[in-house]
C-alpha cells in the first residue's frame, strides 16, 4: 500500500481549514480532505498515471533489493532479488500472478486468494481513504491518540470486502504515520502494523521513503523494513508489464 503527501510546509493552509485541529472534533471527510491536500491535492495526484520505485527490503540479516511499478488503474508489479533469484508478483487489474523460484516455481502461476487480496490492496493507486465511498468502504473517526510520541487522528476503515484497517494521520500535517490491519501469512491471519516516515518531495508530491512492518508469527515477533531509495513519477510503463506471460515451452 504507497503513502504520499504534498511538498513543503502546508501547515498554515491546513490550520486555516481547522485552526483547532488538535482539540476540535473533525469528521472523516474533513480529515480525508486535509489528507488529500497534504499529499499534493486530489487533482494533482489523479494526474499521476505511473510511479516507479526501487530500494531495499530487510528482515533480520536478509536483504532483498526490490523494484515496484504502479499504473492506473489498479496495476502493480513487484520484483525482489534474493540469493541470485528474482521473485515477481504482479496484478493487471483483474488477475494476480507470481514467479516464486525459491519455492521451485520458475513459471508464472496465478496467485492464491490470500495473495490476491494483498496485491489488490497494493494496486489501489490512491489508497483506501481516497474515494472511499465509491469503493464501498466505510470510514469513521476514532479521535486523537498518541502514536510514536506524536498526536494523531485515528481513522477506522471497514473495506467493502469486510477487512478492517486503522490509519493514523499526524494531527499537524495530516500525513499517515502508522497503519494497522490483518493479513494472511503462511496460512494464518496475523496482525500487521506499519510505521511510516522519512517523507521527501518528488515532483511536487511527498512520498514516504521508510516503512517498517511489524507482526508476530508462531509466537515470534518479526519486523520487515522497507527503505526506498528512488521514486519516479510519469515514467513510461507498458501495460504488458503487468500481464501474466505464457509459460515457456
Amino acid at each position: 500500500m504507497m503513502m504520499r503527501s504534498r511538498a513543503g510546509f502546508c501547515a498554515v493552509a491546513l490550520i486555516l481549514v481547522s485552526a483547532s485541529a488538535h482539540s476540535a472534533e473533525m469528521s472523516a471527510d474533513e480529515l480525508i480532505a486535509n489528507f488529500q491536500e497534504a499529499r499534493g491535492g486530489a487533482d494533482a495526484w489523479k494526474a499521476v498515471k505511473t510511479v516507479q520505485m526501487s530500494g531495499n527490503m530487510s528482515m533480520g540479516p536478509m536483504q532483498a533489493p526490490f523494484r515496484l511499478q504502479f499504473k492506473r488503474d489498479n496495476r502493480v508489479r513487484m520484483e525482489f532479488d534474493m540469493q541470485g533469484m528474482t521473485i515477481i508478483q504482479a496484478f493487471d487489474g483483474s488477475q494476480g500472478w507470481a514467479v516464486m523460484p525459491m519455492l521451485g516455481k520458475t513459471d508464472p502461476e496465478p496467485m492464491s486468494e490470500s495473495e490476491l487480496k494483498d496485491v489488490k490492496d497494493m494496486a489501489d493507486f490512491d489508497g483506501a481513504l481516497v474515494d472511499y465511498q465509491k469503493k464501498g468502504h466505510k470510514v469513521s473517526v476514532g479521535g486523537l491518540e498518541e502514536v510514536e510520541g506524536t498526536s494523531a487522528w485515528r481513522l477506522d476503515v471497514v473495506k467493502a470486502d469486510g477487512d478492517q484497517q486503522t490509519w493514523w494521520l499526524d494531527a499537524e500535517y495530516f500525513l499517515p504515520i502508522k497503519t494497522a490491519g490483518k493479513t494472511e501469512r503462511m496460512g494464518q491471519m496475523v496482525d500487521v502494523t506499519t510505521t511510516i516516515g522519512d517523507y521527501k518531495e518528488v515532483d511536487g508530491l511527498m512520498f514516504a521513503f521508510s516503512l517498517t512492518n511489524s507482526m508476530e508469527m508462531g509466537g515470534q515477533p518479526m519486523q520487515q523494513t522497507i527503505t526506498i531509495e528512488k521514486i519516479e513519477t510519469g515514467v513510461d510503463v507498458a501495460d504488458d508489464r503487468f500481464n501474466m506471460p505464457a509459460k515457456e515451452g
